[in-house]
Order: structure tokens, then C-alpha cells, then sequence
């Protein structure tokens, strides 16, 4: 078969007799030789020039001193700007894939797909104290409207929406909602500038639990349990998980030495309320009490804020300081219920007294 183009050439020297049915079998004419490196130097050019494509090529090493295209839209190696682009002809970034599929069938929708057998399919890396990001563009624009960063001068995990960080993990573990200062050390600290800062809502018209909380053996000590239509605070109360129960012991004593109050809160002038003053419940019934008298605590606090590019990138951290302030105690009036219960019964039992003396 006639040998038309370097493509049609055997990797058995013996079977090259001829280039584009020109003899060059042994005892050919020298002007047929002549004619044959004529026709050869034409298959690569057209070879160089991309006119002839080559036969899966393969290659210890390859050298490309120019851009490398392999069809504009599948592969395209920009040389001047050390760009690689996969699926696009013109990449803008080190590395730009485009897919423009719009099927729904499994992956059609991956742009980029990094598998890993063992422990690490993608990393980032950069300097010590800088700032690395994955940013999410809008689809017309290319401007950045949401992103994932991670600072190496937190260190934190900051998660972004409409070019502004809204989610926080910091290095201590906790997680920010709507703040980037931990409110002290909270693992959820939430900011809204709305009504309502946490909200749980059901799919269905069920009862369900809303908050469990449990202690270090995974038992459910208290929990927030809603219906329909109510919701009640709860607190364990099994009484397999209870001993030496009594119940002759003498409420009205202790009831008397509770001190009602009426005031209103610092912050709150135009409001009275009905109360108590914590320390004063504390040595009548004690587990209605969190905190102690006078108490104070440690808080971190900002002492000058973050300085931020015009794309509202931290170039500066915020400088922490720390100060002392009141550790207040708080009251669960709820603990007061048996004692008020206790005090009735004791005192129905007296007017029962009297009126069948």
C-alpha cells in the first residue's frame, strides 16, 4: 500500500518501500531518494503545523517551547501566562475548568473531581500568617459572592456570603454565627441583628425534641420537648435515678425565710417586676441558684478591631485583651415549686385541724 502520509509508515524498516509512491526500495533510482526526503520533510511539517495528527504518541519527556492545544475545547496550555485550561479555550486562572454539560445524570454537573485512595486528594498551601481562599463567582460577573478561607494568624475556618463572613470556626473549637468574637467560651456564640437568633421548626406535625442535653456518660439529664401546640423545659426526675427519699420534713419554716422582692433591672428602668435577690435563695434552697455572691470572671474583649482591604479581607487581626468583669448568678424559680407545694399541703392541713377542733 502506497505510503501517503507519515501516519501510513510501519515501525519495520523493511516495510517502508515507498513515500507517496515514490520507490525507495533498494536499488532505487537516487533522484526517487531525493524526491522521497522531499515528501518526508513535507509529512512533518505538516506534522509540526497540527495539519497531521499523530498516532497516541508517547514520551518519556516533552518539551513545548510554545502553547499547547489539544482542541480548543478540551485542553489548553497558555505558556505565556503559565495557565492550564480544561474544557476552555482562554483560561484566566492557573487553573480553569469549565464544563457547560446540562444533564442530570450522575457527575454531570462535576467541574472538578479529585479521588483519592488514601488520605488527601486536594491541599492549599501558603505562607504562615496569611490567608488561603476558595472563592464561589457569580455566574456573569465572576465576582466573588461567597467563600471558604482559612487564616493561618487566627487560626480560624471562616465561611463567607455576599463577600461577608457570616460563620466562624476559631481555633478553640468554637463556632460563630454572625460574630467573629467568641462570646466567652461559648462553643456557639450567635449574633443576629433580627428577632430571632436560633429557631427549630419540624417537617411534620409530630412531637419532638428541640435541645437534649446529656452529661458525660451520654444520659439525657434535661431537654427542651415540644407538641403541636406547647413546650416543656425539662429536667431529669426518674425516680430510679433517686434514694433516700423523704417526705415529712418542714417546708413552711424554710418558705418563711424567702424574701420576695419588687424592683426592676438596671437596664430595664421603666419596668417592676416580681422577684428575688439570688444570694438570699441560695441559703434557703441552694439548687435553684447558679453562681455565687460577688463572683467575677475573666473576659476577653477587642481592643482595636480588624483592619480590612477594600475587598473586606483581614490584613491585620484584631488585638485581644482581657479585663475583669461581674460573674452574675441567675435563678431557676422552677426549683422553688415543691417548697411552695410542700408549704401548701402543710398549711391545708392546719386549717384542717382547726376546723374539725
Amino acid at each position: 500500500m502506497a505510503k501517503n502520509s507519515i501516519r501510513d509508515y510501519s515501525a519495520t524498516n523493511s516495510s517502508n518501500t515507498d513515500i507517496q509512491s515514490i520507490d525507495i526500495s533498494e536499488g532505487c533510482s537516487p533522484a526517487g531518494i531525493n524526491n522521497a526526503i522531499r515528501e518526508v520533510m513535507a509529512d512533518l511539517k505538516d506534522v509540526s503545523a497540527g495539519t497531521v495528527a499523530l498516532e497516541s504518541p508517547s514520551a518519556d519527556s516533552l518539551t513545548v517551547t510554545g502553547d499547547l492545544t489539544v482542541d480548543t475545547s478540551t485542553l489548553k496550555v497558555d505558556s505565556a501566562n503559565n495557565l492550564v485550561g480544561v474544557g476552555v479555550a482562554a483560561p484566566d486562572a492557573k487553573l480553569h475548568v469549565l464544563d457547560t454539560a446540562a444533564s442530570t445524570t450522575t457527575h454531570s454537573y462535576t467541574k472538578l473531581h479529585l479521588e483519592d485512595s488514601d488520605h488527601l486528594a486536594m491541599q492549599f498551601s501558603g505562607g504562615t500568617s496569611g490567608e488561603q481562599w476558595i472563592w464561589f463567582s457569580d455566574d456573569t460577573t465572576a465576582t466573588p459572592v461567597g467563600g471558604i478561607t482559612y487564616y493561618h494568624g487566627g487560626p480560624y475556618m471562616g465561611f463567607r456570603v455576599e463577600g461577608a463572613e457570616r460563620m466562624r470556626i476559631n481555633s478553640s473549637g468554637n463556632l460563630l454565627v454572625g460574630t467573629t468574637t467568641p462570646n466567652d467560651t461559648e462553643r456557639l456564640s450567635v449574633l443576629t441583628a433580627t428577632d430571632v437568633a436560633i429557631s427549630t421548626r419540624v417537617s411534620s406535625a409530630s412531637n419532638f425534641y428541640s435541645l437534649l442535653i446529656r452529661n458525660s456518660s451520654q444520659s439525657t439529664i434535661g431537654s427542651i420537648y415540644s407538641t403541636t401546640t406547647s413546650t416543656a423545659f425539662n429536667t431529669s426526675s426518674d425516680y430510679r435515678l433517686k434514694e433516700n427519699v423523704v417526705a415529712d420534713w418542714d417546708a413552711t419554716t424554710r418558705l418563711k425565710q424567702l424574701k420576695p422582692v419588687r424592683f426592676n433591672f438596671i437596664a430595664d428602668a421603666d419596668t417592676t417586676v416580681d422577684g428575688f435577690l439570688a444570694h438570699e435563695v441560695q441559703t434557703v434552697v441552694p439548687e435553684a441558684i447558679t453562681g455565687e455572691k460577688d463572683a467575677m470572671r475573666d473576659e476577653e474583649y477587642e481592643v482595636t478591631p480588624a483592619v480590612l482591604d477594600d475587598d473586606g479581607n483581614e490584613v491585620t487581626p484584631a488585638v485581644m485583651g482581657t479585663r475583669s468583669v461581674p460573674d452574675y448568678q441567675g435563678i431557676d424559680q422552677s426549683k422553688l415549686v415543691p417548697l411552695l407545694v410542700k408549704t401548701i399541703l402543710e398549711l391545708e392541713a392546719r386549717i384542717t385541724a382547726l376546723e374539725t377542733a
